[in-house]
């Protein structure tokens, strides 16, 4: 293999991880949104649970961007 295949498969294969690595970011991302929105929505939730579940979404939501 050349250096220049060898070069162009390190490239895909570093491409591959670093979408794979986004993903799982996104779905991670999405499994504490959801988390936080039960805790919202919970009759067992307190006063103070609640804000800060209300605080901690905001806060998702401004750094990434929904």
């Amino acid at each position: 293999m050349t250096p220049q295949e060898k070069a162009i498969e390190t490239r895909k294969r570093n491409k591959a991880f670093a979408e794979q690595k986004r993903k799982a970011e996104r779905e991670e991302r999405e499994l504490i949104r959801q988390s936080l929105k039960e805790v919202l929505a919970s009759e067992n939730a307190t006063p103070a649970e609640k804000l800060e579940s209300s605080r901690l979404l905001i806060e998702l939501d401004k750094r990434t961007g929904y």
